[in-house]
């Protein structure tokens, strides 16, 4: 499900790529990567809360996930910017 979740995203069917992952997640597959993938799916939808929520987990399975952490520093300044006008 996981690479299935992934070909999805890649495709741009963020639907049925959440579907996947989360099913995933659900059979006991963690990585960080399904984290990831999960955190820019709910980005790219609009979902900046859940997204961060799984950016958050895709650094506890692996700290040094770089793109988790540049990731959520993005949606921190976008919230922030948001919050100043």
């Amino acid at each position: 499900y996981n690479n299935l979740g992934t070909l999805y995203a890649s495709t741009g069917k963020l639907n049925e790529a959440e579907t996947c992952l989360l099913k995933a997640l659900k059979l006991g597959f963690i990585s960080a990567d399904s984290y990831f993938n999960l955190g820019a799916i709910y980005e790219l939808s609009g979902r900046y809360d859940l997204a961060k929520q799984y950016y958050y987990k895709c650094l506890n399975v692996n700290s040094g996930y770089v793109q988790a952490s540049e990731r959520l520093m993005e949606i921190a300044q976008r919230e922030q910017g948001s919050k100043n006008k």
